[in-house]
């Protein structure tokens, strides 16, 4: 599942990700965490709904699942109203519960991003994983990820909005 956000000189890959069969989901148009997308339930979902005519626009695909930038965690005093709103809108959220940890190490290396992973995962029996497309470490570390995580009896799915873990 990716998601993604407002890039409309990208839409190229959106369209690359809906041909390969993979969920688009929506993150919102700017992620702008410092730059008012949390500065009330109605700047939120102004955001979600920009994304969403963007990805119609270019796809055809419409999205129903969101992730919030930085966390459900990061709207902070906000976050019932625009989970309110995100459900009259149709929408579940999902917030991931393992990761590379590529979203801000700097001294990440492929083999850190790895064990970062399979540390988080801890043995869980359903994970989302939270992982960057702009991560060249998580990008060389994802095949030995693949292989590990197979060898451990895990699928890879995507996330749709009956999924456990989209909360709705």
């Amino acid at each position: 599942t990716f998601f993604v956000i407002g890039r409309p000189d990208r839409a190229d890959y959106y369209r690359l990700i809906r041909d390969k069969g993979h969920t688009i989901a929506n993150h919102t148009y700017s992620h702008g965490i410092r730059k008012g997308l949390y500065d009330s339930p109605q700047s939120f979902i102004e955001q979600v709904n920009k994304l969403e005519d963007l990805l119609y626009e270019e796809t055809g695909v419409t999205t129903n699942i969101v992730r919030f930038p930085g966390g459900s965690s990061t709207a902070k005093k906000q976050k019932e109203a625009i989970v309110e709103l995100l459900r009259e809108e149709g929408y579940g959220y999902v917030d991931w519960d393992s990761m590379t940890g590529d979203g801000g190490d700097r001294s990440l290396t492929p083999e850190k991003a790895k064990q970062t992973l399979l540390r988080t995962i801890k043995g869980d029996k359903i994970s989302v994983v939270l992982m960057h497309d702009y991560s060249s470490h998580t990008l060389n570390a994802l095949p030995s990820i693949i292989e590990e995580l197979q060898a451990q009896g895990y699928l890879f799915l995507p996330l749709h909005y009956e999924s456990v873990k989209v909360k709705k």
